[in-house]
C-alpha cells in the first residue's frame, strides 16, 4: 500500500473513472465542486483559487471529492447537507463514528457503502493503490420545487 495515502501532504486524491463513470451515469453531473484545473469531472468546477465552500451549488447536481485529511472536512459535508434545491453527491471515508457523520449524513443522506477499498489516484493520474479506509458515497436530494 502506498504510504502517501496516510498523509496529509496530498489531499486531492483523483477519483477512480470507473466509479465517477457510473455515478455520473446515474445523476448528470453539472458541477464538480472541489477540483483542480488538471482533475475537473464536469464542465463547470470549482478549484482552490475558487473556493467551492464559498460558492452556490443550489440548482446544480454535484459531485464532490473533498480534500481529505484536512481541516476543511466538515465544512464540506455540511455544505452538501445544506444545499436548497439540487442534489449531492459526494465520495467520503466512511467514517460513522464522526461527529460530521451523525450531524449531517446520517438521517439526511442516502448512504452507499462501497465494498472493498478504493484505488484513488494519485495526482499524476497514477494507481495510488487501495484506501487505507473504507468509503461510501453521500448523496443529499434537495428537490424542492419553487412555487
Amino acid at each position: 500500500m502506498d504510504n502517501v495515502l496516510y498523509s496529509s501532504k496530498i489531499t486531492r486524491w483523483r477519483t477512480p473513472p470507473s466509479l465517477f463513470g457510473k455515478l455520473n451515469d446515474e445523476f448528470h453531473f453539472t458541477l464538480d465542486a472541489a477540483a483542480s484545473d488538471d482533475n475537473a469531472l464536469c464542465r463547470n468546477y470549482y478549484t482552490k483559487a475558487t473556493d467551492g465552500l464559498a460558492q452556490s451549488w443550489d440548482g446544480e447536481t454535484v459531485f464532490c471529492n473533498p480534500p481529505y485529511g484536512t481541516r476543511l472536512t466538515d465544512a464540506w459535508v455540511r455544505k452538501g447537507s445544506e444545499i436548497k434545491r439540487g442534489i449531492c453527491v459526494m465520495l467520503l471515508a466512511a467514517r460513522t463514528d464522526t461527529r460530521r457523520w451523525h450531524r449531517w449524513i446520517q438521517w439526511q443522506a442516502e448512504v452507499r457503502l462501497l465494498p472493498g477499498r478504493v484505488h484513488f489516484l494519485n495526482p499524476d493520474g497514477s494507481d495510488a493503490g487501495p484506501a487505507p479506509f473504507p468509503s461510501a458515497v453521500v448523496i443529499w436530494h434537495h428537490l424542492w420545487k419553487e412555487r
